[in-house]
């Protein structure tokens, strides 16, 4: 019996040591952890926490997004999804046409962050809310009476009884667009304001709802593209307009919350001034990005929308994890070009292009198990024909390196700006002309 005990009373001891020394282990990490998320200067410290935090909601957005698409396709049946998809499309050429004025704003709220003028900050901010607002309000009549003329079905080359529902999704669509671009200046101002975990955790909020109502529906309801509309445009946008009443009543923001009297006119030509540059690339990118779902409509038809775009999913996986990385370091280079702290700048890039280089060899690991991976996930890779993923491995390949240089503001006192338009010529044959064949 003392023998027993004394072998318990070992077993016992040496589990709690095996406990003790696990403990320290994990102390000892999250020491490190600590150590490394507060070394290097308060731009650094608070890049790397955005980082961290972004990855850890953006792997909850992926998820929810890989959840959406086989539900989708389920409550609407695949040609629905891809004219779905489609109809999508076409309205989000509305969202090209604030001139730049957002990205404009970006980086002017953040250089008066930096030189703590919250004054300035402030009608930088109404000035935009004000500015968006008449654009879109705007397109959005003149959008809506030339939707009231159009003859979906002839355009789109589908049957006839698509042709009411799809006047009616595109005018959901249209109205919320506009309605998201106005109330998108939240998160680009906190994106600004080197915060947009923040913009992130909105989203997959929104996409959570989403879910949700995607959800109810599949067990309530016939598949409807009326009702997809509602639940996957209508619902983030509310999500946006709760979380804008609360942002602008928090302490931090209170200051810079819009309002009438701080309207300043004036600031428009400095916005759009730099904002300019940014909505010809933006003009260039419609007709890749936009029109290519117009193409596969017409020429090989709806279904084939949505062979493309499941590939477009996958592969944007890694685009999400590189733009986790490289969105931090917009403001964060902004703010570094306002206090001339080039060698910051410098050091930054020579960081991303080694990413950049690691993402190709991840991007043709995600070639070879393409297949497989379709089969899990949508249960059938036979419809997405090779050429498609190889397209969309060159497409974002060449996004990744691009991103690098049009998020660093220090680039347009380079002859970068030349690469730029390379990568925009290197998208269009790598988006279009490798689907084609």
């Amino acid at each position: 019996c003392a023998c027993l005990v004394g072998s318990e009373m070992c077993i016992r001891d040496s589990f709690y040591r095996s406990v003790a020394k696990s403990e320290m282990n994990l102390l000892a990490i999250k020491n490190r952890i600590d150590i490394y998320l507060k070394k290097g200067n308060e731009r650094n410290v608070l890049a790397k926490r955005n980082i961290i935090a972004s990855f850890g909601i953006k792997i909850i957005g992926i998820i929810i997004s890989l959840i959406l698409v086989p539900m989708t396709v389920n409550y609407v049946s695949s040609a629905q999804y891809g004219l779905w998809l489609t109809i999508s499309s076409i309205v989000a050429w509305i969202s090209y046409f604030d001139f730049g004025f957002a990205h404009g704003f970006r980086n002017r709220f953040t250089e008066a962050m930096a030189l703590n003028d919250r004054e300035l900050a402030k009608q930088y901010v109404s000035t935009t809310y004000a500015v968006l607002t008449i654009i879109f309000v705007t397109m959005a009549f003149v959008v809506l009476v030339i939707n009231s003329f159009l003859d979906w079905s002839s355009l789109l080359n589908v049957g006839l009884e698509y042709g009411h529902e799809l006047r009616l999704v595109f005018a959901v669509l249209t109205i919320t667009l506009c309605l998201n671009m106005i109330a998108s200046v939240l998160p680009t101002m906190l994106t600004a304001d080197q915060r947009p975990v923040y913009s992130s955790l909105f989203i997959v909020i929104g996409q959570i709802m989403s879910l949700i109502v995607i959800g109810i529906l599949i067990r309530v309801t016939a598949g409807r593209l009326l009702y997809l509309a509602f639940a996957l445009s209508v619902i983030p946008l509310l999500v946006l307009f709760v979380a804008s009443f609360f942002v602008f009543s928090s302490k931090r923001y209170c200051d810079v919350a819009p309002s009438m009297n701080t309207i300043n006119w004036a600031l428009t030509k400095k916005i759009i001034g730099l904002g300019a540059q940014f909505f010809i690339i933006m003009v260039c990118m419609l007709f890749i990005f936009q029109v290519i779902n117009i193409i596969i409509v017409r020429v090989c038809g709806p279904e084939n929308v949505t062979a493309y775009n499941i590939a477009y999913k996958y592969f944007n996986i890694l685009n999400m994890a590189m733009m986790i990385i490289v969105t931090p370091f917009w403001s964060a280079c902004a703010d570094a070009y306002t206090k001339k702290d080039f060698l910051w700048m410098k050091n930054v890039i020579e960081k991303m292009e080694m990413i950049w280089k690691l993402s190709i060899c991840v991007l043709i690991i995600m070639i070879l198990v393409s297949s497989t991976f379709y089969d899990i996930w949508v249960g059938d890779s036979e419809n997405i024909i090779i050429s498609i993923s190889n397209g969309r491995c060159l497409y974002f390949s060449t996004e990744f390196m691009w991103n690098i240089y049009i998020y660093d503001k220090w680039n347009k006192q380079n002859p970068i700006a030349v690469g730029r338009l390379f990568g925009i010529c290197f998208y269009f044959c790598s988006d279009n002309v490798l689907f084609v064949f």
